[in-house]
């Protein structure tokens, strides 16, 4: 829940495989802000992302979020 969390963890796999992933560490706040910039499921539970790992940009939306900021590893 983005009121209940400080920070919500994304893990993402860079290859097919799942030998190498990124990890980025996103403030809600930030996610709150930018409700309106994605895909968000019709009952509002679900925000669906798809962030590409060489410019970390969510290409789900036309508004192309950028999470790069939010990089661990």
């Amino acid at each position: 829940s983005l009121n209940k969390y400080e920070f919500i963890l994304f893990a993402g796999a860079e290859d097919y495989k799942n030998n190498n992933f990124k990890l980025l560490k996103v403030p809600s706040s930030f996610l709150k802000e930018n409700l309106k910039n994605f895909d968000v499921n019709a009952n509002g539970l679900m925000i669906n992302l798809y962030i590409v790992f060489d410019t970390y940009v969510d290409m789900r939306s036309d508004a192309h979020v950028n999470f790069k900021d939010f990089l661990i590893n």
